[in-house]
């Protein structure tokens, strides 16, 4: 599996697990909710800096938004 999924199939749980709309959990980050979905479709991976900030909004590590580890 490319990264880019892996990475979009973890926030899509991640979004579901919060049971808030993906276009809450855009607001409540400052972003786009047109640049969430890039990520949450798998079309690109988060760099450094937004990954780290999804890692602290939802809680995880960014080892595994990038599904290198289990939670």
């Amino acid at each position: 599996m490319r990264l880019a999924d892996t990475t979009a199939k973890i926030l899509k749980e991640l979004i579901r697990l919060s049971e808030k709309p993906a276009r809450v959990v855009a607001l409540e980050m400052g972003l786009n909710e047109d640049l969430l979905y890039v990520y949450v479709n798998g079309r690109s991976v988060p760099g450094g800096e937004l990954l780290i900030k999804f890692a602290d909004y939802f809680g995880v590590t960014t080892d595994y938004l990038l599904g290198r580890v289990e939670i």
